[in-house]
């Protein structure tokens, strides 16, 4: 792996990014977490001064919205009625409690308003038992309702520190709105009768996991379908062969380095890492997606590297 070019890419990321980004100021602080994780991952953030370690922590504190709910995705549109126009979003509210934690910031106790976190959560969880990313100004919740909520809200629990006896929303009810996800090829979808998904079949068995419900022995058709997603290894070099030993998120789809991580992490939860070829998947990310030149990970074979896929292709590593 090479940690230098990578370390370096993640701290060009964090001070400067090409102009294709500009539409993902909205989602800012995921970039952030992103190469700040990647750092924290290659050991290089044990090396940051302290002063450059405040100073990340106050950017991030600028994502902090006022009325303590929560945080945003982007300082952008910071205007005097903000909370109403840009309230706190659950994805970011995550991003935002990874990198303090990860960041070890010291006010987080005098600053972070658990209890009101902890109750904006409660109230985007809805009937079914999945969660909205957002409440407005009038008490509503707007956005989607999926999968990928129920998963940054119960991972907001625990960053507070909620344990499985103590979460402030109905784990049964999200327990049962997983379930009307699960499909009769063993993944899970983001919303009932939707396709499988490899990113949302971990999504849904963290948050149980999370939860304290997840019985593993439930859910081997799930571990049979996420072993499926490797791509099958080409002894030639014909078509094909530029992603063997990769992961694919759905069914003929070509591999993704993402999918290294939420395939492994899914399967890693289930205890049936035996599944997969390991040292195939190691060729994939690492003689495959990894940038030789620049440092980080490309989505496919021959792009550009992106904070994203950088990240989850260490973690999957």
């Amino acid at each position: 792996i090479q940690t230098k070019k990578h370390v370096k890419y993640y701290r060009l990321c964090l001070n400067m990014l090409p102009t294709q980004f500009t539409s993902y100021d909205s989602s800012r602080i995921s970039i952030i977490f992103f190469c700040l994780a990647g750092l924290d991952l290659l050991g290089d953030l044990d090396h940051l001064e302290p002063s450059k370690r405040q100073e990340w922590a106050n950017e991030i504190w600028r994502f902090y919205v006022t009325n303590g709910e929560g945080f945003r995705g982007s300082t952008s549109m910071e205007i005097n009625s903000s909370c109403d126009y840009d309230p706190a979003h659950l994805a970011s509210t995550y991003f935002a409690l990874s990198i303090l934690s990860t960041l070890r910031d010291d006010q987080v106790k005098s600053k972070l308003n658990k209890d009101k976190i902890l109750s904006y959560i409660s109230r985007c969880q809805q009937p079914n038992g999945s969660f909205a990313p957002c409440i407005d100004s009038n008490g509503n919740a707007i956005g989607e309702y999926d999968m990928r909520y129920c998963y940054v809200a119960v991972s907001c629990c625990v960053l507070l520190g909620c344990r499985p006896d103590s979460m402030p929303f109905d784990v049964k009810r999200l327990h049962q709105y997983i379930i009307s996800c699960l499909n009769y090829d063993g993944g899970i979808s983001q919303t009932p009768q939707c396709e499988s998904h490899a990113g949302l079949t971990y999504c849904a068995l963290a948050s149980l996991w999370m939860c304290g419900v997840l019985n593993q022995d439930d859910w081997s058709n799930t571990a049979a379908w996420l072993a499926f997603r490797q791509i099958p290894l080409m002894e030639d070099k014909g078509e094909g062969s530029d992603n063997s030993g990769g992961f694919n998120g759905r069914v003929n789809k070509p591999a993704d380095t993402c999918y290294s991580f939420w395939v492994i992490g899914s399967l890693s939860i289930l205890e049936k890492i035996g599944f997969i070829n390991i040292q195939k998947s190691k060729g994939f990310l690492l003689l495959g997606t990894q940038n030789l030149l620049m440092g980080g990970f490309s989505k496919h074979r021959g792009s550009l590297p992106d904070p994203l896929h950088s990240y989850l292709g260490l973690c999957a590593l």
